[in-house]
């Protein structure tokens, strides 16, 4: 919200210096969008004045280990992906052995598939050649 009130206060401003003078109406919304974006800015300080306050009421009470202790796990925190991150149910379990297996044989030509064995028991059939009919199931 604060980008498109600087935008707009921004494009007023440049409106009166590019035309040499300006509307009502487009001095009006300047005015507003100036004092909504001046509103952001105070609001924002007084924000960060009281986290500075707040982490110095907690730092100056802790010993040096235990101020160590706290910042390591602030910064791990930050570290540690998000349990709702994109993918990241998505990953598979280590391949634990793989095992080559004859799919089908056709007039002479074989088809192979890869079964990988993972971590958790699963497995992943991965054909080579042409397997739309494989028996093995899930197939990539």
């Amino acid at each position: 919200m604060w980008i498109i009130l600087a935008t707009l206060c921004g494009a007023g401003i440049l409106y009166y210096i590019i035309a040499k003078s300006m509307p009502p109406i487009v001095l009006g919304i300047t005015i507003l969008c100036g004092a909504g974006l001046l509103f952001y800015i105070i609001r924002l300080i007084g924000h960060k004045r009281r986290d500075n306050a707040y982490y110095r009421h907690i730092v100056e009470h802790m010993s040096d280990e235990e101020l160590e202790a706290y910042e390591r796990k602030l910064r791990d925190e930050l570290i540690k992906p998000h349990p709702y991150t994109p993918g990241m149910h998505l990953k598979e379990p280590k391949v634990v052995s793989t095992e080559k297996v004859v799919c089908r044989r056709i007039s002479g030509e074989v088809y192979t598939a890869l079964v990988l064995i993972h971590e958790d028991g699963t497995r992943t059939v991965v054909c080579r050649g042409d397997c739309s009919d494989c028996e093995y199931g899930d197939v990539e």
